[in-house]
């Protein structure tokens, strides 16, 4: 019995599935292109953020301009959606019925 190697991590796809391989494979490369250019881009947004912040040229300040008191509980509130949306899912993938995501 020979094993053999697969052609992408944790992907059990073989020359049998020629054509899936291949689609996966795009699907993979354009996930990592992805997540590539989303670190790029909160990296240039953080390192922008790190140079600027106290960086006004005598205008008003960010506490000045801009009232985060309330910005955890909006995150909290974004989270929490974010996973019913996930459960929600999750219950219509595995035909539990929409019963209970009705409220």
């Amino acid at each position: 019995m020979s094993v053999q190697p697969l052609g992408h991590p944790g992907q059990n796809l073989g020359p049998e599935q020629a054509q899936s391989d291949e689609a996966a494979a795009e699907t993979l490369f354009g996930f990592w292109v992805f997540m590539m250019s989303d670190a790029i881009l909160f990296g240039l947004l953080f390192t922008t953020y790190a140079t600027m912040i106290h960086s006004t040229a005598g205008g008003p300040g960010q506490r000045e301009l801009f009232d985060i008191s309330s910005a955890f509980i909006e995150t909290m509130i974004l989270l929490f959606s974010s996973f019913t949306f996930g459960m929600a899912s999750l219950a219509l993938k595995y035909e539990h019925g929409t019963s209970r995501l009705l409220l």
